[in-house]
């Protein structure tokens, strides 16, 4: 009255299909474990922002356009910001931005 039972064929394809999905799981895992290594020298608007006193939004608009003039770089670095990682713009003065 029950079903058939599956073959011993089908059984092995699902365990290869398991198989595959944790090594699929394992590569996803990591890619997303990996945070950048963020010199000291680069910071976030965020963080400009705070120690400067002024609002983030308009801060980004400077940053950009120091960006344009060549008076710092701008790059982004993964980080881990309330256990999401993702990537954040950093930003860090040139040499044309330190004679400024």
């Amino acid at each position: 009255m029950g079903g058939r039972s599956p073959s011993k064929t089908q059984v092995n394809a699902e365990v290869a299909d398991m198989a595959d999905m944790l090594e699929w799981q394992k590569v996803i895992n990591k890619s997303r474990a990996q945070v950048d290594h963020v010199p000291r020298e680069w910071v976030t608007a965020v963080q400009l922002a705070d120690e400067l006193g002024k609002g983030t939004d308009r801060l980004r608009q400077k940053l950009q356009a120091a960006a344009k003039a060549g008076e710092i770089e701008m790059k982004k670095f993964r980080i881990n910001r309330n256990g999401t990682i993702r990537p954040v713009m950093h930003f860090r003065l040139t040499g044309k931005g330190l004679k400024l």
